[in-house]
């Protein structure tokens, strides 16, 4: 394989052939090994083929031994907007469809390098990071398998700083480490990400030389890309031969007529009759036209949405980022045909109206063939031009921009930048007629406005969006970022690291689910979060907003005016008074609460019951209080891979529709009555019978009964409320019906000592040590660390000697624990069931938050024999106790009066444990070890280290289960 092959790579994967920057840039890289600090392409130029030149490198090198070679294996590509209809994403996925799936002998040639560089993995993995939702890590599974990351400045970035939106402090080092090491990140749309860019330079400058005592690993590279450069002088972009190639694209005329009004109820008004007047202008028999209109406001886009699908005689769509995701790829998959950019004429049978906010600016691969678009700054109208005639094969499309001279000051979205950028347009356009009857219009095709964008680049500057430089990420603010459990009380805010100091606010993730009470009190937060942890939310149904946003919303305050851009400058107010909603923050089982408006913080994830409202099957609709559908089964199909139920009258009236509301709650309350006196098989067997029988279920419900009819059945009470239908004095709110294999999918807990299959404590920490090993040579660390891990790997779990978890692992039973005598380091007890695993740990005497992994540190501390061999015995003890992410820098403190004396033997050594192990203690010299080691490989090296042997214990410890 040579770069020569990256032509046929291409067309088999993509059925047309690379531009000639792409050939150009492939060879570049290649060849160098470097990539370029800035790429600068027009709209639709197909900058998103900067993926496929990434990993075709990565495939290239497969022939250089892992520590040589240059490609990174995560290649992130990142972008401050919403993924709606993401072209990036779609083009990752037929990547990996072709890879994994092989139809020509390069893509096979391709497919098995990258398995070499996997260390026998897959090819290749996607994913795109949302936030919000802890153990939804799946693309942390194996950090020598190259994958596709595309994201958000947001979710990476937070990541990236150690405070990832939502994930769980534990997890935090784990993503940092994978996001700064072995990556390379693509930042699409530099200019509307400029904080960010500067924020990248300082992780970069942090991970070289000058910043760690040892050699760097192989750090972060990051590319800025962008169709809107600041730069006049970019380091890469089109020469004579692609402008040539792209002759039609740059060319196309795109002649926009200039529209002033005065209100928002006039603009939308004028919105839809202008969109009406292009389709009448534009349509044929033989070819319905497709027509965009494009506003800067959620509102706005729902008030010009109904007016335009009012019209039986034409169709209407509404595309808004803020949606979850599974409701927003339905939507993808039933319109996107009809729009896509190289449709063909029977794609579309009828007229086309697509109503969408800036969500489509970025990574929406549409062809429009007219556009309504409301002013805006100047960059963001090159973005949404950028899909009116996208491949510049109808020339004929025209357009319209309408200015509401209402938000001619300090627009609450874009600024000073509005109004400028309008006064530019309105001073450059060609006037034609006279008077009232003039119009006034500019052409935006990408050649014919270039021609008249100012050279002076502050000029240029104040007529795009506001963009604001971070401060500067100082290395005392690593310091504070870095230390992850516990968390320092003052700490940096890393939303100015992402956005800039300009009134940005965070997100929230917000999740409904019909089984929760109406209308929760604080005395219900025991039953929500057991109902909530019977099936935990994942991102798939969670909505991102702005915090204050919600806060309005539970507080039933009027909505405020809301933009889909990542950032969105808000204030809060004055809190009103009287009632407010609670919601449940979601932090898994130890960590959730109800909270008030007042009480939740940024990355939050918080689910409310879906009687609620707020949201239709477009996205975000906070005057709307009809119930919200439940999607938590289809969301766990999808992203679990499971079928699952619950069995519980408001979910599945919700889903039968209300017709039979009293009688599904009369039956399925007469099985859980059931239940919760017997809890049989046969009351599960009864209940999916049930199911299958009862009239008007739709057919993919049908198909998880029967799925789950066809295999073992494991039935998990929850929502368990106080009363006094059976005998505990409880009745159970419902009942989870899921495969009895998988049930870890329904977790949040990070310790994976509790597993269904026991399993012995010498082959466990064995086999962790060789994968650990073998991880670390697989991504070229060198001998020295591959040796470190191992040694980490094969004594990690030592302190589960402590014969109180070891009565533990047996489920509380001494007596079987003597019997056996086998010391083990996973338990049979399924950890799905919460109540059971507690029980044993009661009765083991185990106290609670006590850490194994401090114990194992004990052991070494008092037999240092065990670290004989290690190159670097400091990072060994250190990756051994922080192994389930505790202890950056505190150990936790709990109440324990120490181990009572057990000898044992493993791995050859005669082991005695005994006491406390003292490490909370300010004198035991933890913390200082932890800064020692930080500044010896770098905040991010470090992470990377501890997430390589916490990922090779997860994975050994699902390889044992699946024994």
């Amino acid at each position: 394989m040579n770069i020569d092959d990256f032509d046929r790579y291409f067309a088999a994967v993509h059925r047309c052939r690379p531009f000639p920057w792409q050939r150009r840039l492939v060879r570049q890289v290649c060849e160098s090994g470097t990539w370029p600090e800035v790429i600068d392409l027009p709209t639709a130029a197909g900058k998103t083929a900067a993926l496929d030149v990434a990993l075709f490198h990565l495939a290239l090198e497969a022939d250089r031994p892992p520590a040589e070679r240059r490609a990174r294996r995560r290649i992130a590509l990142v972008v401050d907007r919403r993924l709606v209809v993401d072209d990036a994403f779609r083009r990752a996925e037929r990547i990996c469809a072709a890879l994994l799936a092989p139809s020509e002998p390069v893509l096979a040639d391709m497919a098995e390098r990258l398995r070499v560089i996997a260390d026998g993995g897959d090819p290749v993995a996607l994913v795109r990071l949302r936030g919000g939702i802890p153990r939804e890590d799946f693309w942390t599974r194996d950090p020598r398998v190259p994958t596709f990351i595309l994201s958000t400045v947001d979710q990476l970035g937070s990541r990236l700083l150690f405070r990832g939106y939502g994930v769980s402090e534990f997890a935090q080092p784990i993503h940092a480490g994978l996001l700064a090491e072995d990556v390379l990140l693509l930042l699409d749309e530099a200019h509307l990400s400029r904080p960010f860019l500067g924020t990248l330079g300082r992780v970069v400058r942090y991970l070289g030389h000058d910043w760690r005592e040892t050699a760097p690993l192989r750090p972060l590279a990051a590319v800025a890309m962008t169709a809107t450069p600041g730069d006049p002088h970019p380091v890469f972009g089109l020469d004579a031969a692609d402008r040539e190639a792209l002759s039609d694209r740059l060319t196309a005329p795109k002649p926009a007529r200039l529209v002033e009004v005065d209100g928002r109820v006039a603009f939308a008004e004028r919105c839809v009759e202008e969109a009406k007047a292009l389709h009448d202008a534009l349509a044929t028999p033989e070819r319905p036209p497709v027509i965009g209109v494009v506003v800067n406001r959620v509102a706005s886009a729902r008030a010009v949405f109904e007016f335009l699908s009012e019209d039986d005689d034409s169709d209407a769509v509404l595309l808004i980022g803020r949606g979850r995701p599974l409701d927003q790829e339905a939507l993808r998959d039933a319109w996107l045909p009809r729009m896509r950019a190289g449709r063909q004429v029977t794609d579309n049978p009828r007229p086309l109206f697509v109503v969408a906010t800036q969500t489509i600016e970025v990574g929406a691969d549409l062809d429009f063939d007219g556009l309504v678009s409301e002013s805006a700054p100047l960059d963001a109208l090159r973005q949404r031009f950028g899909r009116l005639d996208r491949l510049g094969r109808f020339r004929r499309a025209c357009a319209v921009l309408v200015h509401d001279k209402a938000a001619s000051g300090d627009d609450p979205v874009y600024g000073a930048a509005l109004a400028a950028a309008w006064k530019w347009l309105w001073q450059n356009a060609e006037r034609q007629g006279r008077g009232k009857a003039g119009t006034r219009s500019i052409d935006f095709g990408v050649a014919a406005l270039a021609e008249r964008l100012p050279t002076d680049t502050a000029e240029l500057a104040a007529l795009n969006a506001p963009a604001a430089d971070a401060p500067t990420l100082l290395p005392a603010y690593v310091d504070l970022l870095a230390q992850t459990s516990p968390k320092p009380a003052l700490e940096p805010d890393v939303e100015l690291f992402l956005h800039g100091p300009r009134g940005a606010e965070a997100e929230v993730q917000l999740v409904w689910r019909a089984d929760l009470p109406k209308h929760p009190t604080r005395k219900d937060q025991a039953v929500c979060i057991e109902t909530v942890a019977a099936l935990p939310p994942a991102s798939q149904e969670a909505v991102g907003l702005p915090l204050s946003v919600v806060r309005r919303w539970l507080r039933d305050q009027p909505a405020m005016p809301l933009s889909d851009l990542d950032f969105d400058p808000r204030s809060d107010g004055e809190p009103a008074a009287g009632h407010s909603r609670l919601a449940l923050r979601w932090r898994g089982l130890d960590g959730s609460a109800l909270v008030g408006p007042d009480e939740i913080r940024p990355g939050d994830t918080l689910v409310v019951p879906a009687a609620y409202g707020g949201l239709d099957r477009y996205g975000w609709s906070p005057g709307r209080h009809a119930a919200v559908e439940d999607i938590a089964e289809a969301v766990a199909r999808k992203v679990r891979g499971l079928p699952v139920l619950r069995l519980h009258p408001d979910c599945l009236a919700a889903v039968i529709g209300d017709q039979a509301d009293e009688l599904i709650a009369a039956e399925v309350r007469e099985l859980l009555d059931h239940f919760a006196t017997e809890g049989t098989d046969a009351i599960v067997s009864e209940a999916l019978a049930m199911l299958a029988a009862w009239p008007g279920f739709p057919p993919e419900f049908i198909a998880t009964v029967a799925e789950l009819q066809a295999g073992r059945v494991r039935a998990v009470p929850y929502g368990r409320r106080a009363g006094n239908d059976d005998a505990s004095g409880e009745t159970i709110g419902g009942l989870l019906l899921r495969p009895e294999r998988g049930a870890r999918g329904f977790t949040d807990e990070g310790d994976e000592s509790v597993l269904t299959v026991p399993i012995g404590l010498e082959p466990h920490c064995a086999g962790v040590g060789e994968l650990a090993e073998r991880m670390a040579r697989a991504v070229g660390l060198g001998e020295a660390l591959a040796i470190d891990l191992g040694h980490a790997g094969r004594l990690h779990d030592l302190g589960k000697a402590d014969p109180r978890f070891q009565v533990w692992l047996y489920g509380g039973d001494r007596f079987e624990r003597r019997r056996r005598g086998l010391l083990l380091a996973k338990s049979g007890m399924d950890r799905g069931d919460r109540a059971a695993v507690e029980a044993a740990r009661k009765r083991a005497g185990y106290p609670k938050g006590q850490r194994h992994e401090c114990a194992s540190v004990q052991l070494l501390r008092a037999h240092p024999e065990l670290l004989e061999g290690a190159r670097d015995p400091e990072l060994v003890e250190y990756l051994v106790g922080a192994h389930h992410g505790r202890g950056r820098p505190w150990m936790p403190v709990v109440a324990d009066e120490g181990c009572p004396e057990t000898r044992f033997e493993l791995f050859g050594h005669r082991l005695r444990l005994a006491g406390s192990h003292g490490l909370e203690r300010l004198d035991a010299g933890w913390a200082e070890l932890f800064w020692r080691l930080c500044r010896r490989y770098g905040w991010w090296g470090l992470a990377y280290l501890e997430a390589l042997l916490r990922l090779a214990d997860q994975r050994r410890s699902e390889e044992e289960a699946r024994q």
